[in-house]
């Protein structure tokens, strides 16, 4: 209980932050628009996202490990709750990565390049707010199908059966989806992708289209 407790915890501390952060709004925007990220407002929240988002991954990780571990040592295949938990789990890794992509790229330049990266933001410094707009963009699209998948492990029987070749086709839909994501994210897939992700209503609207997608497929796999 007490692992499970501090999972939630630390896992709606770091999805507090992810919203608050994105929807102050002008923190997150582009660099070359006039509505540049403001680095002095920063420090008070900015080191939150990687203890927070380290814990949930960690705590995560030892309630599968210590408590879920006698439903897998009855048998080799898993079970609907795992499959499910498991792709929760997959989503909420990739968004532990790029909240350090975000909290690496956004890290406060040292006190005496303050004053000169807000007046004329080096190229260097718009490169690495172009990164961190893209991660953290990504985290709020991957939030809507990992939190979806997370509770629906207890509450909502997602898959009523599953058979071998059926969870191998599941997690290579899953890992298609999560790879593809994760390419725009970090390297940027062009236009398209980034216009997306440019505004926090672009990349909600993206995060229920994910999971309408994933959704649908688990329907048609395990029809």
């Amino acid at each position: 209980m007490a692992i499970r407790w501090l999972h939630v915890l630390l896992g709606t501390i770091w999805i507090g932050l992810l919203y608050s952060s994105n929807l102050r709004g002008p923190q997150a925007a582009a660099p070359d628009t006039d509505n540049a990220p403001d680095r002095r407002r920063e420090p008070l929240w900015l080191g939150g996202f990687p203890w927070s988002a380290g814990g949930t991954v960690l705590f995560g990780a030892a309630y599968l490990a210590l408590v879920e571990r006698h439903r897998r040592l009855a048998r080799l295949a898993l079970s609907p709750y795992e499959t499910t938990i498991l792709t929760g789990s997959a989503l909420g890794v990739t968004m532990f990565i790029n909240a350090l992509v975000f909290w690496l790229a956004r890290k406060r330049p040292a006190a005496a390049d303050l004053t000169r990266a807000l007046a004329q933001p080096a190229p260097a410094v718009r490169e690495a707010d172009r990164r961190a707009m893209l991660a953290t963009r990504t985290n709020v699209l991957l939030s809507i199908p990992m939190l979806f998948f997370m509770v629906a492990a207890s509450h909502y029987r997602l898959f009523p059966h599953l058979s071998t070749a059926q969870a191998t086709a599941w997690f290579a839909t899953v890992g298609s989806t999560i790879v593809v994501l994760e390419l725009n994210a970090l390297l940027g897939l062009g236009k398209t992708g980034e216009r997306l992700l440019g505004t926090v209503g672009g990349a909600v609207g993206s995060g229920f289209a994910v999971w309408a997608l994933l959704f649908v497929i688990s329907k048609m796999l395990f029809a």
